[in-house]
């Protein structure tokens, strides 16, 4: 368990980079991505991609804070989404969980670079989301790409910027600034541990195996109140969803 906080999200998240819709990649599952399924659906994926100015813009060119230094409003709506989905499955909406998959997809496909975590996790989630659907052959293809992007990150985790934690007393703001080094040390050893977990797991739904346990249940527990890098990895590997494979419908 890496670590244990409640989110306290900054008023104004970091802005993007300006990119338009102009580029919007095609759903994975093929044809539009919106394909009337949700009403309103254009106008929620319009607000999904609203990007606000910087918060150093909003204060002046003032230094931003440096718990938000690495974070947009995208960072933030892939969380959103994901949980959506999540809280859709949990409630039998599967079709809901899927709309909001397929969103965070578009999300990770826009904004983040192809070697970020959250990337491979979307994938995943794309592979359920298959699965539910009775797709089993897409599904199993979905796994074995989140697997295979799953590869780089390891090096992520080595280059990962890790921020200091908020702590609640004296004491442990003191040990953290003399022990610093030891401690991200170990939160980067604790991230390798959860990553080679993950990817046992993308190995076994890429098989039509079940994977073991469901990380989605512990992210409410351990989402970081700081947002960093390690926030990013901890979303990737804690809100992949988990579902035991279906039968092969022998679909493309």
């Amino acid at each position: 368990m890496l670590t244990h906080a409640t989110e306290r999200p900054p008023a104004t998240a970091q802005g993007g980079n300006g990119e338009g819709l102009r580029d919007l990649p095609a759903d994975p599952r093929g044809g539009n991505a919106f394909g009337g399924e949700e009403p309103g659906a254009s106008n929620c994926f319009s607000g999904i991609f609203h990007e606000t100015r910087s918060a150093a813009s909003l204060a002046g060119g003032q230094p931003r804070p440096a718990h938000t230094v690495c974070w947009r409003d995208c960072d933030l709506n892939w969380e959103r989404l994901q949980e959506r989905a999540l809280g859709a499955l949990r409630d039998g909406r599967p079709a809901l969980a899927a709309w909001n998959w397929r969103l965070a997809w578009l999300v990770a496909r826009m904004r983040f670079d192809r070697r970020d975590p959250r990337q491979a996790a979307s994938l995943a989630n794309l592979g359920l989301a298959a699965r539910l659907a009775g797709r089993e052959r897409l599904a199993c293809r979905r796994y074995a790409a989140a697997l295979r992007r799953w590869g780089t990150v390891p090096a992520w985790i080595d280059t990962m910027t890790i921020a200091r934690r908020g702590r609640s007393s004296l004491f442990h703001l003191q040990s953290e600034a003399l022990h610093w080094d030891a401690y991200e040390r170990s939160l980067r050893s604790d991230a390798m541990r959860l990553a080679r977990d993950v990817a046992s797991r993308l190995n076994a739904a890429s098989r039509s195996q079940p994977p073991p346990g469901r990380t989605g249940d512990r992210w409410p527990g351990e989402k970081p109140a700081t947002f960093d890098d390690l926030r990013k990895f901890l979303g990737a590997a804690l809100l992949i969803a988990a579902d035991t494979p279906g039968p092969d419908d022998n679909q493309d």
